[in-house]
């Protein structure tokens, strides 16, 4: 499985991909965020496909995000 983490921030956003032994895959810092979705989408493709998303503070369980 591969985990989407996004960290949005008021102008910021931080990616992060991790994979199913919650090693970093990738990440992405845009420091000046409009909140536009076409940098996730790229980011999504780049690291081949996303099975989950969450944000810091989700917990994991099972096959989604609680």
């Amino acid at each position: 499985m591969r985990l989407l983490v996004v960290n949005a921030g008021s102008s910021s956003l931080k990616l992060s991909a991790l994979d199913d032994r919650d090693a970093l895959v990738a990440e992405r810092n845009l420091g000046n965020w409009d909140g536009d979705d076409g940098p996730i989408s790229a980011f999504a493709g780049e690291v081949g496909g996303i099975d989950a998303v969450g944000h810091p503070g989700d917990d994991l369980v099972g096959d989604g995000i609680r």
